[in-house]
């Protein structure tokens, strides 16, 4: 008799917390938004911090839907969200997953730079190393502006902030709802999934969505 499988091991509801918390120290970091070149230390690490997490709960996300589909073979988040009938979406969530990989892969560019006495350090040129980067980033990368070109979110590592982040992180919960609106098997967390501030529960939608 096979078993009787009652546990599946899923993460996405479990970084919905470490991201409010990662968001909440960005916010207390005093972010100023970055400079030609880069974003302050403590707003950059926080930053690309969440975004990564935000990229690992759609794909978390989307494998349960894949399971509870019987749906076994491997596909890209993607992928999924096309054939899903996401539209755009499916789209913008391809550029969450480009940033993901130049932050996780930390992608390195070549700069020229000077400073300005209005603004701090400026660009001159810079070129990201041939070694870095796929057919997806050149397909969703301007070259000319280092930003994704739907979202327009920066893809020159260091440049990367909270406004960044809140972008990526509003994406991350369209997903999480339009998985829900298809089937509330795959991610039910309108009821509503509530994250903690000290002895306060937060509901998580309204959070994001108010940010």
């Amino acid at each position: 008799m096979p078993p009787n499988i009652n546990y599946v091991s899923v993460l996405f509801v479990n970084l919905l917390q470490p991201i409010f918390d990662l968001f909440e120290l960005l916010e207390q970091s005093d972010p100023k938004g970055p400079n030609e070149v880069q974003a302050g230390m403590l707003e950059n690490g926080y930053a690309v911090s969440v975004i990564v997490l935000s990229a690992l709960i759609v794909e978390s996300a989307l494998n349960r839907a894949r399971y509870v589909r019987n749906e076994p073979q491997r596909e890209s988040a993607v992928d999924t969200l096309k054939r899903l009938g996401a539209g755009d979406l499916a789209d913008d969530i391809e550029e969450v997953f480009v940033l993901r990989d130049v932050i996780a892969h930390n992608h390195i560019w070549t700069a020229a730079i000077r400073w300005d006495d209005s603004s701090g350090m400026a660009l001159n040129s810079a070129e990201k190393l041939s070694a870095y980067g796929d057919d997806k980033f050149n397909r969703v990368v301007d070259s000319g502006t280092r930003a994704t070109r739907r979202l327009h979110l920066d893809a020159f590592p260091t440049r990367i902030h909270r406004a960044t982040a809140r972008t990526v992180l509003k994406k991350t919960v369209e997903a999480l709802k339009f998985l829900e609106r298809v089937d509330r098997r795959y991610v039910y967390l309108s009821q509503p999934w509530h994250v903690t501030r000290g002895n306060t529960l937060v509901p998580f939608y309204k959070w994001v969505d108010g940010l």
